[in-house]
């Protein structure tokens, strides 16, 4: 049997119950669903990886930007899975130019270790496929310059990130600096928002 829905609205029901398992079965038997709205729905980052994972096994292709996950605390999923809602999740909210609608990183209450978790867990050949990152008031003081210039590697299409506020040290961005040369990575005129950070004590260039 197949459920022949193109669209599932399930916003704001609480599905801390459901397992991953169950999300996954829902997609297999719907074909047809090119949109999930399973936002502010009470979902863990363990719930949302497990669900990737027996999509994986189900021989479930997920559609890109098919899941809207806003409002859900995935600050616990795994950096493999992060890696592949970048290109499932539906990041934009009835706005005209969603084009320059930013990942936000607090709309899904990830963290720096998130961050960090996903770097690492992009492999040599895959690609993160988004535009823009909003890290803003997320406090990655922890991150280091080589994780950040990483980021850029693996985001060729990356045009402007927000990292304002975000307790950065002139020491980390230097870092990052040096390391974008080393790996031959040229950031973008006016990609970085780096307002409301300290750096009293800066010897690095920044683009402009």
């Amino acid at each position: 049997m197949k459920l022949n829905w193109i669209r599932i609205d399930l916003s704001k029901i609480n599905l801390s119950s459901v397992s991953g398992r169950t999300l996954a079965c829902l997609l297999k038997i719907s074909p047809d669903l090119r949109h999930i709205d399973i936002s502010y729905c009470s979902l863990s980052g363990s719930i949302v990886n497990e669900m990737m994972e027996e999509c994986g096994r189900m021989n479930v292709a997920l559609e890109d930007e098919i899941l809207v996950l806003k409002g859900n605390d995935l600050s616990d999923i795994d950096g493999k899975s992060l890696a592949e809602l970048v290109r499932v999740i539906h990041n934009f909210f009835y706005i005209k130019d969603y084009a320059n609608e930013p990942f936000r990183w607090s709309d899904y209450s990830l963290t720096a270790d998130n961050l960090e978790k996903l770097v690492e867990s992009v492999g040599v050949n895959m690609r993160l496929m988004w535009k823009r990152i909003d890290l803003s008031r997320i406090n990655i003081s922890s991150i280091s310059g080589r994780t950040l210039a990483g980021l850029f590697k693996v985001s060729p299409d990356l045009s402007h990130i927000d990292m304002s506020y975000c307790s950065l040290s002139d020491s980390t961005v230097n870092e990052m600096v040096k390391e974008c040369g080393r790996m031959n990575i040229a950031l973008e005129d006016s990609m970085l928002d780096l307002k409301g950070n300290d750096f009293s004590a800066r010897q690095f260039p920044l683009p402009e």
